[in-house]
């Protein structure tokens, strides 16, 4: 069964709303995450290894802050939003997954970056049979919540991901200022 072109509208739309305004910014005036010093930078590459990964590089612009680990993009699955598409607009489905958080925290210092990998095989198990010869757009969005439930700003953009063997970098990003 595949889904109608106003399913996928509708989730094309729902997706670009999240990437271009941050949840609650309407109605919590303290959103605005530079006015808490919350800010952070994140770079996303695609690389082919043993696996299909995205790298994700985290840099924190802003004041000194502790987080959860689970927060981080690539340690649980649930925190960080990604879409795997095919050029038809298909959505690859994904493998819903029970993941307990991982414990512990992390200090992130002012213009430290973290950097960690998402695997997209894991996530994604029809991905190999799916590929097509000229690749997929890959979706990302994630913002993170501090150890006080202060939240970043919402960072987000795509990658394609190329057949085989290729390294494609970020393709953009949308950032709340």
């Amino acid at each position: 069964m595949s889904p109608s072109k106003d399913v996928l509208f509708w989730l094309v739309a729902v997706c670009a709303s999240m990437l271009i305004c941050p949840r609650n910014a309407m109605t919590d005036p303290q959103a605005n995450s530079s006015e808490r010093g919350l800010k952070i930078r994140a770079t996303v590459v695609y690389e082919k290894k043993e696996k299909r990964l995205l790298t994700i590089s985290l840099t924190n612009d802003g004041d000194d802050f502790d987080c959860p680990l689970a927060r981080l993009p690539w340690r649980h699955w649930h925190s960080m939003t990604l879409l795997v598409v095919q050029k038809t607009g298909q959505p690859i489905p994904f493998q819903e997954y029970i993941d307990d958080p991982v414990p512990g925290n992390i200090t992130l210092k002012r213009n430290q970056t973290i950097e960690g990998s998402v695997d997209l095989d894991a996530r994604f198990p029809q991905l190999t049979e799916v590929l097509s010869s000229n690749g997929l757009d890959v979706f990302w969005s994630f913002e993170l919540r501090t150890l006080n439930g202060n939240a970043s700003n919402r960072v987000g953009g795509w990658t394609f991901m190329p057949v085989e063997g290729v390294k494609a970098t970020d393709h953009g990003s949308v950032k709340k200022k």
